[in-house]
Parts: structure tokens; C-alpha cells; sequence
């Protein structure tokens, strides 16, 4: 098992899809209701850093995630 906030911290991926809520200080997390083909997952929390919450990879992720 890996410890995925090591892995953004450490640079190694740039966002993270977690399952819960939170919370992640000192990064940005916002919650999503994703898309039916998730089942049976029906939210989770895209965490990025803060710079990079308006980059379009990462409002194009959350467009892919979320109901049409």
C-alpha cells in the first residue's frame, strides 16, 4: 500500500481522487459528485495544489468526472 499524499507532496503526481472528504491541509480539495460510471462511488475529493486549481488539465479532469 502507498501513501498517495506522500506521492503528490513528493512531486511524484500532480492531483489525487480520494474517497473521503478531508481533510488535506495545505492543498486544495474539492468535492465532487462524479459521473454514474463510478458506481458505486457517488462523491469524492479531487486534491490539487493550490496553483494548479486553474490549470485546464485539472478543470478538464473535473469536467470528465462530473454528470453531464
Amino acid at each position: 500500500m502507498t501513501d498517495d499524499m506522500a506521492d503528490l507532496v513528493s512531486g511524484a503526481v500532480d492531483a489525487l481522487l480520494r474517497p473521503g472528504p478531508g481533510p488535506y491541509p495545505g492543498v486544495r480539495s474539492e468535492i465532487l459528485d462524479l459521473n454514474p460510471a463510478f458506481l458505486p462511488h457517488a462523491r469524492a475529493s479531487l486534491v490539487v495544489w493550490p496553483g494548479l486549481a486553474k490549470c485546464r488539465e485539472f478543470l478538464e479532469a473535473k469536467t470528465l468526472l462530473q454528470p453531464a
